[in-house]
């Protein structure tokens, strides 16, 4: 067994500043994933090929016109806009049916 703290894991950056993923499964076809957002860090809309689920560890996410809290979960249909907006610093997980993600136009 390994002890990890999340803080403690490595983060990698993504195209959006301040916010960052580890992946901590990926499978053909998706994934499973941390998402740790700085606070007021934003991802602009996007929609995905299958579902989403996401679940705020810690922190205040707020996802189109719900905010989550820690401990709380949405699911995202397959091919629906979103955009995340991060109102403090948040650690969430984040689980997708299908590799992909697209801007929404």
């Amino acid at each position: 067994m390994h002890k990890r703290t999340l803080a403690s894991l490595h983060y990698e950056n993504m195209p959006y500043d301040g916010v960052h993923y580890h992946i901590l499964k990926r499978e053909t076809p998706g994934h499973t994933a941390l998402l740790k957002l700085d606070a007021g860090s934003r991802q602009p809309a996007r929609f995905h090929p299958g579902w989403v689920k996401l679940m705020v560890l810690s922190g205040e996410l707020k996802v189109d016109d719900q905010t989550l809290q820690p401990h709380e979960m949405l699911i995202i249909p397959a091919n629906t806009a979103y955009t995340v907006q991060a109102i403090t610093e948040v650690i969430c997980l984040a689980i997708s049916e299908l590799d992909g993600a697209e801007l929404a136009r």
